[in-house]
């Protein structure tokens, strides 16, 4: 019979399985009780797909030979995590090549965002790994819906049958500016024996009856389940397990104590391949309803005769947008499960925590296993940290709000004197205390980056008053005159510097009884302005508007026109009638009028 990645398992009892380094594109490890395969290759079924079989030391295989636990014969294929974004609508998964339901969200494998080298990062001794770490690196890779960094450690811990199990812990870590809110699902194909039967399901501690039929449990509040194959082969057509029942499974739900698992929101005994949309061993595949939820329907799935194919459990934390996982910008979570066979009857006796756990470098460091009982394990617990060599502060420093005394001193964090904020002060800018690299008033903001050091804000000019060096230009002898821009003014007193944009005129720049003169301004451009002093004999005066900007040089600056005037004469006539900006008084010179004259 086949199955998911089209791997055959015959009927007889020994199942091939692996002692080697890879297989395809797994990699495997382990030590000699459990051994983890996951996938390392862009060109398999996924990236960090993953599976678990029994090693030479273990109970089971000195009887029956090497059995697989999660089914696969070393290949990964059929039990894989997925990752839903509530905040973006997204699931992640890691297998490819799922068959799911029209309706299911944008779903996107997980492999592409491995970067080279983050396939399978061996954990402990690089030649003798107990399992793989993978990273997955959404929104850095490439783009993204959502910006995480998905870390997956797929390995054995323990060293004796009554420690040991597969450990499968999966860290998010959020990337980007803004909380997001995750689930997470765990979908494990278990197998007991060469015929992939589809045990049946009981809880573990407080126990309770083996059941055949899909099973939902909401915040479970038992030790651990177990998977048995209690389908006696004689009813089954004489295909089964001998000798009968074969072996157990047991996966953790909120103990060992000692392997400290984290409790899921929702675990669920169901069919294996109406979950997970790959083909069953039976053939033909059925949509999943989309890579993170399952609809449980309770149909048999554990009695061989009326099976839909064969069983299997999924995990979740987070199953549903009211108890989503919310990670705050910056910040990890962190799940683990884990898995362990025995011979019926006779499990492993998992010891209570016997701490302690550290100091940094001893095994207890590196075992996956929480030997003090404070619910945190190897690095993540604070007693496996060494503590940084040095200082303790100053008082913004990490170090004093680590936990830890630093240097040595006695005194932690705030009762360390190093971590009391200095009275004084900082500032103002043009102070000695903004430029001494100190933090002198406690703030944790050193010179430039406090504000108390921040120069003051600065006031742009004001043009409200400008008017021009000469108002009106007499005699209309056709020079140019130098006009200045004054009256112009800054709060602050800073130095300002005018510049002349423009200059335009209400007379054409050749008109009847003005002379033969053009162009009639320059130094546009300049601090001043060159007008010529000219009108037309036959109009009312004529208008100059000179256009300026006024810069104080820190980013202050106003904008003005100012008129001066060229009166048609001194008498009746001497104030000038403004017609408007109508020409450029720095041309273009157009020809002279054929009829009239030039005048004074």
């Amino acid at each position: 019979m086949t199955k998911g990645m089209g791997v055959f398992l015959g009927t007889a009892v020994t199942v091939v399985i692996f002692f080697c380094v890879s297989i395809v594109g797994a990699v495997t490890g382990g030590n000699d009780f459990y051994r983890v395969a996951v996938e390392g290759s862009p060109a398999g079924v996924g990236i960090g797909v993953y599976t678990v079989a029994t090693g030479p030391s273990h109970p089971i295989t000195g009887g029956l030979g090497t059995q697989n636990v999660l089914f696969g014969g070393g290949i990964p294929g059929t039990s894989f995590t997925s990752i839903r974004s509530y905040t973006s609508h997204t699931d992640y998964t890691q297998r490819s090549g799922l068959t799911l339901g029209a309706g299911a969200p944008l779903t996107v494998p997980l492999d592409s965002f491995v970067a080279a080298g983050d396939e399978a990062i061996a954990i402990g001794s690089a030649l003798n790994p107990s399992g793989f770490t993978t990273i997955y690196r959404p929104g850095t890779t490439r783009p993204a819906p959502d910006s995480l960094t998905i870390t997956q450690e797929a390995s054995v811990v323990g060293a004796t049958f009554n420690t040991s199990a597969f450990q499968l812990r999966t860290s998010i870590r959020n990337d980007g500016a803004s909380p997001v809110q995750v689930g997470l699902r765990y979908l494990w194909d278990f197998q007991i024996g060469s015929d992939d039967d589809g045990p049946s399901f009981r809880q573990k501690g407080p126990d309770g009856p083996a059941v055949p039929f899909e099973t939902n449990a909401l915040s479970p509040g038992f030790d651990s389940f177990e998977i048995q194959d209690d389908n006696d082969p004689s009813i089954c057509f004489g295909v089964g397990n001998s000798p009968f029942p074969f072996f157990a499974v047991r996966g953790s739900v909120a103990g060992p104590s000692l392997l400290a698992p984290t409790a899921p929101t929702r675990l669920t005994y169901l069919s294996w391949p109406q979950a997970s949309g790959l083909a069953g061993k039976l053939g033909g595949t059925t949509p999943a309803l989309n890579a993170f939820d399952y609809l449980t329907i309770g149909g048999d799935v554990g009695t061989c005769i009326v099976s839909v194919d064969d069983t299997g459990v999924a995990y979740w934390w987070g199953d549903r947008p009211g108890n989503a996982i919310t990670i705050a910008p910056g910040a990890t979570v962190s799940v683990a499960a884990y898995i362990f066979a025995y011979l019926p009857g006779t499990p492993p006796i998992f010891p209570s925590p016997i701490g302690p756990e550290g100091p940094p470098g001893n095994p207890n460091c590196t075992d996956g296993i929480d030997n003090d009982g404070d619910g945190l394990v190897d690095i993540l617990d604070p007693d496996c940290v060494a503590a940084p060599p040095g200082h303790e502060g100053p008082a913004c420093d990490a170090t004093c709000s680590d936990g830890i005394d630093n240097d040595g001193d006695g005194l932690t964090d705030g009762s360390d004197p190093d971590c009391v904020p200095s009275p004084g002060v900082e500032g103002p800018s043009t102070d000695p205390t903004c430029h001494d690299g100190k933090d002198n008033d406690g703030d944790c903001l050193v010179d430039s980056q406090d504000p108390d050091c921040a120069p003051p804000p600065n006031s742009p000019p004001d043009c409200g008053a400008a008017g021009p060096s000469e108002g009106n230009l007499w005699p209309p002898n056709h020079t140019l005159r130098t006009i200045r821009i004054g009256g112009v003014t800054d709060a602050d007193g800073d130095p300002i510097k005018i510049t002349v944009n423009a200059v335009r005129q209400d007379e054409p720049l050749n008109a009847l009884g003005d002379g033969n003169t053009c162009p009639d301004a320059g130094s546009v451009g300049g601090n001043a302005a060159f007008l010529r002093v000219e009108r037309s004999g036959t109009g009312d005066g004529r208008v100059y508007h000179i256009d300026f900007t006024a810069d104080d040089g820190r980013g202050g600056q106003c904008a003005g026109v100012v008129p001066v005037c060229v009166p048609h004469d001194q008498g009746r006539r001497k104030a000038c009638v403004d017609q408007g900006l109508l020409f450029d008084s720095t041309g273009p010179c157009l020809g002279k009028p054929r009829t009239g004259q030039g005048g004074h």
